[in-house]
């Protein structure tokens, strides 16, 4: 009887892992590869051979499971805590910033998203939170507690940039046209359409 049991659990495991029967269509999805570890591999993911689709990209952003509209939403002006509204990027990005900020998150931040950790002159305290303002004189950041304080630069040891709240690695659960299709939608997203 237990076996029975083991065997049922690696069926549903290995049915999840492989996406079969995902939202009832039957699809055959790629298993995950590892997570990106050298430009060389995303430029490899990268494969210019794959024209994107905008349609199937906006099934994958609504629906997919990278869970982008977790994050993100698709309407003007309705920037999350967690990250930014992309309406409009396909008018304020090219297609290699795009590709870039999905491939690597952290080597870009939209303003009011890059997490920093302030180390203040004589002493051991820090401040962690989102830079809002960075200006010559002084830095405004808003802590978890969701405050805003303003730091002169003059009282400011070092300043450490964390990473981004989106993962790394969310290409690992695509294809290479799945990417493409991805890319394509967010393309599309101009200041025109909103969805």
């Amino acid at each position: 009887m237990i076996w029975r049991v083991i065997f049922a659990m690696l069926l549903v495991a290995t049915v999840t892992l492989l996406g079969i029967g995902s939202r009832g269509r039957g699809e055959v999805r790629s298993v995950p590869r590892a997570a990106f570890t050298s430009n060389a591999e995303a430029a490899a993911h990268q494969d210019s051979s794959h024209e994107g689709n905008a349609d199937r990209g906006q099934e994958l952003f609504l629906l997919g499971n990278l869970a982008c509209r977790a994050c993100h939403s698709l309407k003007p002006g309705d920037d999350r805590e967690s990250a930014p509204s992309l309406f409009g990027i396909g008018s304020r990005a090219t297609r290699e910033e795009i590709e870039r900020s999905i491939l690597e998150p952290s080597a870009e931040f939209a303003p009011g998203y890059k997490n920093v950790t302030i180390f203040l002159l004589g002493t051991e305290e820090a401040l962690s939170g989102r830079l809002l303002i960075d200006s010559a004189d002084y830095v405004i950041v808003q802590d978890y507690a969701g405050d805003e304080i303003r730091i002169e630069r003059s009282k400011i040891k070092t300043i450490e940039v964390g990473i981004s709240d989106m993962p790394n690695g969310l290409t690992q659960y695509l294809t290479p046209q799945q990417f493409a299709d991805l890319v394509a939608f967010l393309m599309a997203l101009t200041t025109s359409q909103e969805y």
